[in-house]
C-alpha cells in the first residue's frame, strides 16, 4: 500500500498527530480496490472456516435462514485496512490491520449451527504482520455519540473503530514492554466515507499517540470501484451458500424445496466482472457458478 500513498502524499507535509482524508482518485483506484478486496477476503476466509465447523455436526439440518445473519455484514459491512508503520527500538516496522464492521460470528448464532469451542480468533489466518482488528473492552478510545443519530448504538462495531482500538492496544502493549516507539504513520483505506463517530475516533488516535494518519475512502460517486466490491461480495455469498447446499446433498438431504438459492440483492445471475482483486476472489466466483450447476443436477 506504500505506492498508493506515495500518490496521496505528493504535495503534502505530514504533521505528527494529524488526520488527512481524501476521496479515491483514478490514479489510486486499482490499489484501493485491491487493498479492500484483500481485507474482505481475510474476513471471508475465516467465515468460511467457521461456518464449515459450525455446520458440520448438523449439516443435514442447516437451512437458508441459518446463513442470513451473516449476509448483512458480507454484503453491506464497511471494509477497512489500516497500515501502521513506526520505528520500534530503532527498527522500522509495519503492521496491517484488517477490519470489517459488525459483530463476531458467534454473537448471533442460528439455531441449527453449533459454535466451535475454539472461538472465532482461531479461524483467522495467523500472521506476524497482519492482524484482525477487533473491539477492545478497555480501550481509551470509545465510540462517540452522534448528534441526531436515531440509533445511538449503531456505530459500536464499526470497522474504523475496531482498527483504532486494536492499534491503540498494540501501542500500549509496546510501551508496557518498554519498546521505544517513534515516527508513527497510519495509511488507511475505507470502503465508504467515515461517519462522524469514526472520524472522531481516528482523530483521537492521532492526537493521543502523535500519529500521522492518512485515509483514502470510496465515495458514492465511485460507482465502478463500488460495483467491483459489491460483485465480489455477492459472489462470495453465493459460493458460501452453494457449498452448504452441496454438503447437504452429499449428506443425503435435498435442499431444492426447503432452501432456494440466494435471490434478490445477492444477484444470482450477475456476471463477475474483471477487476483488480486477488485471484482467490475470482476463483471463488467461478467456483460459485460450477457449484450452482452441480447442485441443480443434470
Amino acid at each position: 500500500m506504500a505506492l498508493l500513498f506515495a500518490f496521496f502524499l505528493i504535495g503534502r507535509q505530514g504533521i505528527a498527530g494529524s488526520l488527512h482524508k481524501e476521496e479515491v482518485s483514478s490514479t489510486t483506484s486499482p490499489m484501493v480496490v485491491s487493498a479492500l478486496a484483500s481485507s474482505f477476503d481475510y474476513y471471508a476466509t475465516a467465515l468460511d472456516r467457521w461456518l464449515y465447523e459450525a455446520s458440520n455436526p448438523v449439516i443435514s439440518s442447516v437451512v437458508r435462514g441459518d446463513v442470513r445473519p451473516y449476509e448483512h455484514v458480507v454484503l453491506r459491512g464497511t471494509i477497512a485496512q489500516f497500515e501502521f508503520t513506526a520505528t520500534r527500538n530503532g527498527v522500522i516496522d509495519t503492521r496491517v490491520y484488517n477490519a470489517m464492521s459488525g459483530w463476531d460470528f458467534d454473537s448471533h448464532v442460528a439455531p441449527n449451527l453449533v459454535p466451535p469451542q475454539s472461538g472465532v480468533e482461531a479461524f483467522f489466518r495467523g500472521d506476524p504482520v497482519i492482524t484482525r482488528a477487533v473491539l477492545v473492552p478497555d480501550a481509551t478510545i470509545q465510540v462517540q455519540p452522534v448528534e441526531g443519530e436515531p440509533k445511538p448504538d449503531s456505530h459500536q462495531a464499526d470497522a474504523e473503530l475496531k482498527a483504532v482500538q486494536t492499534i491503540e492496544r498494540d501501542i500500549r502493549a509496546d510501551r508496557e514492554r518498554g519498546v521505544e516507539l517513534s515516527g508513527g504513520t497510519i495509511r488507511a483505506v475505507v470502503s465508504q466515507p467515515m461517519c462522524t463517530s469514526c472520524e472522531a475516533a481516528v482523530q483521537a488516535l492521532a492526537d493521543r499517540y502523535d500519529v500521522d494518519i492518512f485515509v483514502i475512502y470510496l465515495h458514492h460517486t465511485n460507482t465502478a470501484e463500488i460495483d467491483v466490491l459489491r460483485q465480489a461480495r455477492k459472489e462470495y455469498m453465493k459460493s458460501l451458500w452453494n457449498e452448504l447446499r452441496l454438503r447437504r446433498i452429499a449428506a443425503g438431504t435435498s435442499t431444492e424445496d426447503q432452501n432456494p438459492p440466494p435471490t434478490g440483492e445477492v444477484g444470482d445471475d450477475e456476471v463477475f466482472a474483471t477487476c483488480p482483486v486477488p485471484a482467490n476472489l475470482r476463483q471463488r466466483a467461478m467456483w460459485a457458478t460450477t457449484a450452482s450447476a452441480a447442485a441443480a443436477g443434470p
